[in-house]
């Protein structure tokens, strides 16, 4: 399969390469469970938010992987409001020193992890408000260190110095 665009001076072409994961009933362990997004690392180790529904909140983790489909190992596992469990989370990204941040919408934060899944931190806060947010969503970088988080129900991106 080719995936092409066509954009006013070039073709741009991708060429699939391969599918990696098998569904995982038990909710821990290697596999996936409602793969929601995915994260590189620098050293091509793939992290694969599973988020599931109340009912399945036993499969609410971050699974990791390589390309070769070697189970890393997991973290985050749970459905918690503890500083290493999320709810309804939603997107994530490596910051340049292997940072893994991941937004929840339902407990309005960013919880930030090292490469190894360790917790670092978190922040957020609910409203409207400068630096509140209203279901934080997609998490992404700039080349300067800036954090970018989609902030859903508010219906804007705010900036964040690094």
């Amino acid at each position: 399969m080719r995936l092409t665009t066509q954009p006013a001076t070039k073709l741009f072409q991708l060429d699939y390469v391969k599918t990696i994961g098998i569904t995982n009933a038990a909710f821990n362990g290697r596999g996936f469970n409602n793969p929601y997004d995915t994260a590189v690392s620098s050293d091509g180790r793939i992290f694969v938010l599973n988020r599931c529904d109340p009912q399945r909140a036993a499969a609410v983790r971050i699974g990791i992987c390589n390309l070769e489909e070697e189970y890393l190992g997991e973290f985050g596992k749970g459905f918690g409001e503890a500083d290493d469990q999320f709810k309804l989370p939603v997107g994530m990204a490596f910051d340049s020193q292997d940072r893994l941040y991941i937004t929840d919408e339902e407990m309005q934060r960013v919880t930030v992890f090292d490469d190894s899944g360790a917790f670092l931190s978190k922040w957020g806060e609910y409203g409207s408000g400068d630096g509140q947010w209203d279901g934080p969503a997609g998490v992404a970088f700039d080349s300067r260190g800036h954090a970018y988080v989609a902030d859903q129900h508010n219906h804007r991106v705010q900036k964040y110095t690094s």
